[in-house]
């Protein structure tokens, strides 16, 4: 197998270390697949840098027909904190800056690259905010992989009273902001049983939420299960894994474990014919 080239690369042409990525390949190739992987922190907390391990392991193991990309992103920081949709915006921009036409030849990318979406806690809100914000990436994406993720923010506080200053730092103090910002509370719209669109997206779209039995931070009941049921409920091709990984809620995606999930989740060619 070739070695691993890492690429820094700024996509949005300007100094700022958040518009910053990380791009993982072995070697120049038609690419099946762009492989996003958001990291999490709580939305004010964390950069690219926590995956740059997991992203070489990756890359190496699902070989040249794939590119790893791991974007850091505007965190909700104080005195002044920029809110939604900042986070999901930058990640967004960083996957529109690959899939411009005028990038193609530079990272082997074509109008058939698909796009699998990984996030970890806020980041697998953020995968999914991305499918709901920006329709012309939906034929795109072939799947979405969310791991210990936050996915209900109303239902996140009254579980977890401890983490509102978190939310309010990236929402607002507006529990309606949190209500209308919550995954639960747009996807029913995205997936409305009788649109072209949704039927699209139940055929070709694989969904695995996956969380770690030893998180200390995030409960699977109270998190990933409410999840996985609400996308049951809309007809969606949704798995739950809660036996793939191990450690607290940080470690699991430090855990060599994370990088073979992916990995399976990519390249699983089965997955569409059950």
């Amino acid at each position: 197998m070739p070695p691993v080239k890492k690429q820094v690369v700024n996509y949005k042409f300007d100094n700022d270390e958040r518009h910053f990525m990380d791009l993982y390949d072995t070697e120049n190739s038609t690419r099946k697949a762009i492989v996003l992987i958001i990291h999490g922190g709580a939305w004010r907390t964390g950069d690219k840098s926590v995956f740059a391990g997991i992203g070489s392991k990756i890359a190496s193991k699902l070989g040249s027909k794939y590119i790893v990309v791991i974007p850091n992103y505007t965190l909700s920081l104080q005195p002044n904190p920029q809110q939604h949709p900042i986070h999901v915006n930058d990640c967004l921009s960083s996957l529109e800056f690959l899939l411009d036409s005028s990038q193609y030849a530079s990272y082997g990318i074509n109008d058939n690259t698909l796009v699998y979406l990984i996030g970890h806690s806020a980041g697998a809100f953020t995968c999914f905010w991305m499918l709901m914000q920006q329709s012309m990436l939906l034929h795109r994406v072939k799947g979405i992989l969310g791991v210990s993720g936050i996915y209900d923010l109303v239902k996140l506080v009254t579980d977890y009273p401890s983490y509102k200053d978190f939310i309010i730092q990236a929402f607002g103090s507006n529990p309606q902001q949190w209500l209308q910002a919550s995954i639960p509370h747009n996807i029913s719209s995205l997936l409305h049983p009788n649109t072209p669109l949704s039927i699209s997206i139940k055929s070709q779209t694989r969904f695995l939420l996956a969380h770690s039995p030893d998180d200390e931070l995030l409960c699977d009941n109270k998190t990933t299960r409410p999840m996985v049921e609400c996308l049951k409920e809309l007809g969606v091709n949704v798995r739950h894994d809660t036996t793939s990984l191990c450690g607290g809620h940080d470690e699991s995606v430090a855990h060599e474990k994370f990088a073979k999930l992916i990995c399976r989740f990519v390249s699983d060619d089965e997955w569409d014919a059950d």
